[in-house]
């Protein structure tokens, strides 16, 4: 940690830096804010540059925060990774993905399988390979669309990709 931020908040101590950090945050929404009413090339120019005039002092005060509470680098470093690899699942949860209404070659109900990410999306009318009853049968596309990755996790998976 920087000696300067050491210094700065042992000598202003944890009740004061706590209520300067929620000062700072509520000057760097205030700038962000100001950002996006403007409208002006010149008001444009400054407000930018306030946010990120107004994104350090908050980092500064979150860096004397750490120290204060006897939060080491490492430490922090395994939360904020856990989180940013947190987020990026849910990123992938998100994604789109085709699915098929199919029904078998002698009709019927139709269901649903998931297409994988290799496979060249069928066409309604195309008859395609699927595990149904733990065999491989060919099932009558009767649509397609797409779905959100997390909806459609406990689908099955049309035959002829690897499931990720």
């Amino acid at each position: 940690m920087d000696e300067r931020i050491e210094r700065i908040a042992g000598h202003y101590g944890y009740k004061n830096q706590k209520m300067i950090l929620i000062e700072k945050m509520g000057e760097l929404m205030q700038a962000i804010g100001k950002f996006d009413r403007a409208e002006k090339a010149q008001e444009i120019r400054s407000t930018g540059k306030a946010i990120e005039e107004k994104l350090v002092d908050v980092q500064i005060m979150i860096d004397q925060i750490r120290f204060l509470r006897g939060m080491p680098p490492e430490d922090f470093g395994e939360i904020y990774n856990y989180k940013l690899d947190r987020q990026i699942e849910r990123l992938a949860d998100e994604e789109m993905v085709y699915v098929i209404g199919a029904v078998h070659h002698d009709g019927g109900k139709e269901y649903l399988w998931r297409l994988p990410e290799v496979l060249k999306t069928p066409s309604i009318g195309d008859i395609v390979p699927v595990q149904a009853k733990d065999k491989i049968t060919h099932v009558l596309v009767k649509r397609v669309f797409m779905e959100k990755k997390k909806n459609v996790r406990n689908l099955k998976v049309v035959m002829g990709g690897s499931d990720e």
